[in-house]
């Protein structure tokens, strides 16, 4: 049984509570609008949390995708790194290969040069020095003079090799230049990428926490919130029962 303070202050309550949840038939309102009429501080605090819950979200799984996407371009930045490095590898090798050719045609340029030079100066003397088997130095000269022109297309033909050997090895080593350019600007945006992708996963973990947390006290707030209105459903019920039994003593 209730007091007649404990009486009065319980109907003032149950009244209050009964005016912000519900009202007679025919003047039902929206959940808006008891929202607007009570200004619960609750309420407010459970619409704001679900604004951010929902934001949150949607921050969440924007930054997923984001998070996936540069996944795969770091995945596809790895594949180029290691192919542009076995490309690199494999030029340097052939550099070397052809720096090596070229040392050998220029020992062999400088060898037959050696050897166009003696022969000619040799045999000059040779000629000038038996002027009496004039015809026969002649026959030998002129053998000579042939061979001489063999190895003087010979030296011409080694000559052109020479000169496009080594126009080919300038060219390669532009090329080696470029691509050691290349690579080191690709190390640079790999290096970059991946401290851009960990800081990425860094502020991908934080915002996870972040959003479990959030979920947490959306939960819990939920929980408390069904604990108010089933604390409400139940005043509500004692009071009408108490009124029922005064209205009976009267």
């Amino acid at each position: 049984s209730f007091g007649l303070s404990q009486s009065t202050l319980l109907q003032f309550l149950a009244l209050l509570m009964f005016s912000c949840f519900s009202a007679a038939p025919g003047q039902q309102r929206g959940r808006a609008e008891r929202s607007d009429l009570c200004h619960d501080d609750r309420g407010e605090k459970y619409s704001a949390l679900d604004n951010k819950y929902y934001a949150l979200g949607r921050k969440y799984s924007a930054l997923g995708r984001k998070y996936s996407a540069l996944g795969r371009e770091y995945s596809a930045l790895v594949n180029k790194y290691y192919a542009l490095g076995r490309k690199y590898s494999a030029l340097g090798r052939k550099y070397s290969a052809l720096g090596k050719k070229y040392s050998a045609l220029d020992n062999k340029y400088n060898a037959l040069s050696r050897k166009y030079s003696r022969k000619y100066y040799a045999q000059g003397r040779k000629y000038s020095a038996l002027d009496n088997k004039y015809y026969a130095l002649g026959r030998k000269y002129s053998a000579l003079g042939r061979k001489y022109s063999a190895l003087g297309r010979e030296y011409s033909a080694l000559v052109n090799k020479y000169n496009a050997l080594g126009r080919k090895y300038s060219a390669l080593g532009r090329k080696y230049s470029a691509l050691g350019r290349e690579y080191s600007a690709l190390v640079n945006k790999y290096y970059a990428l991946g401290r851009k992708y960990s800081a990425l996963g860094r502020e991908y973990s934080a915002l996870d926490n972040k959003y479990s947390a959030l979920v947490n006290k959306y939960n819990a707030l939920v929980n408390k919130y069904s604990a108010v209105v089933n604390k409400y459903s139940r005043l509500q019920y004692a009071f009408t029962d108490n009124t029922g039994t005064r209205t009976q003593d009267y």
